[in-house]
C-alpha cells in the first residue's frame, strides 16, 4: 500500500534506462552510493529524480531531491536479506508463518517493514518499524 501511494505520486516527464549522465546530482550520488547494480532506470522531474534497478537479487527504487540527495528508497526483498532483529520477532510472534515477501521503505526519519507472512490459506501483512514495533496488520483467507 505505501509502494502504491508512493507510485501514484510520480508524474514522468523523461524516462532513460541506463542513463549514465554524471553531470546529474542525482546521477552522481547514485554513483557514489550503489555498486554492482543491475537494469537501471531512470525517470526525471524538475524536482525530483527516480532511479530503480537490482542489487544483490533485491529490486530497488531509490528518490533523489534536485539538488541529488537520496530521500527515500523502496527495497524489495525475500526472508534472508530481512534485519536479524526484525526476523527474530516476527519468529516469536508468527512462529509457524512463513515469511512470503518483504517491502521496506526507508527515509529519512524513518524505516518500515511491510512483511507478507503466508500460512495454509491464510495470509497476514505486517507493517512494522524498525524496533519491530506492529503499526498495522491486515488478514486475508486465500480462497480455495
Amino acid at each position: 500500500m505505501l509502494t502504491a501511494l508512493l507510485l501514484a505520486s510520480l508524474h514522468v516527464t523523461r524516462a532513460f534506462p541506463g542513463y549514465s549522465d554524471t553531470n546529474n546530482p542525482a546521477i552522481s550520488t547514485f554513483n557514489k552510493i550503489f555498486k554492482n547494480v543491475q537494469d537501471v532506470s531512470w525517470l526525471f522531474q524538475s524536482q525530483y529524480s527516480f532511479a530503480s534497478f537490482t542489487i544483490d537479487q533485491v529490486y530497488v527504487k531509490a528518490w533523489f531531491d534536485k539538488d541529488g540527495r537520496l530521500t527515500r528508497t523502496i527495497r524489495y526483498y525475500q526472508e534472508e536479506n530481512l534485519a536479524p532483529f526484525i526476523k527474530s520477532h516476527i519468529s516469536q510472534k508468527y512462529g509457524s508463518w512463513e515469511i512470503f515477501g518483504i517491502t521496506e521503505l526507508s527515509t529519512k526519519n524513518n524505516l518500515y517493514y511491510e512483511i507478507v507472512l503466508k500460512k495454509e490459506g491464510h495470509i497476514r501483512v505486517i507493517v512494522m518499524d524498525n524496533k519491530a514495533g506492529i503499526l498495522s496488520e491486515r488478514k486475508y483467507r486465500i480462497p480455495g
